[in-house]
């Protein structure tokens, strides 16, 4: 198995869980320069909004995000060469009871290194939203690109 590395060993794979399944619910966390907001929209959806983690420095971004509800519905969305600087609904609809999945693949480069950092990660709902599970797998961090 080829597990990225970094400059200090290997990249971790970070996980954040919640429980979504009241009304007005919601969780956030920051992924690089970016904050993913979670919030319940029905017993049945919950939305995913991402944002610049500090709303005056911009993200520069890519993003790419594959998903397939009830196994029959494919959904796609992109972002290239994309300037972030305020609330972006990356999802408005993940199902909350097991039956959608989706992959997303996000590049941002950093307002104040320049670099850039790669990391795909996916959300998965369930029981109305009580189990919901996002987790971001690091390709790599803070490198050099064109």
């Amino acid at each position: 198995m080829n597990v990225p590395t970094g400059p200090t060993g290997p990249l971790p794979v970070e996980s954040y869980n919640f429980n979504l399944s009241a009304a007005g619910s919601s969780g956030s966390f920051d992924v690089g320069s970016i904050t993913f907001t979670l919030s319940h929209v029905s017993t049945s959806d919950i939305r995913l909004i991402i944002r610049p983690s500090d709303l005056s420095k911009p993200v520069l971004i890519d993003l790419k995000r594959f998903g397939v509800f009830d196994a029959t519905t494919a959904q796609s969305f992109i972002q290239n060469n994309y300037t972030l600087s305020g609330n972006l609904t990356v999802d408005d609809t993940i199902h909350t009871n097991s039956n959608d999945w989706q992959i997303t693949w996000l590049r941002q480069r950093n307002p104040v290194t320049l670099k850039w950092s790669l990391c795909e990660y996916s959300v998965f709902a369930s029981q109305n939203g009580s189990r919901v599970s996002l987790w971001v797998r690091w390709v790599y961090k803070e490198i050099d690109l064109p």
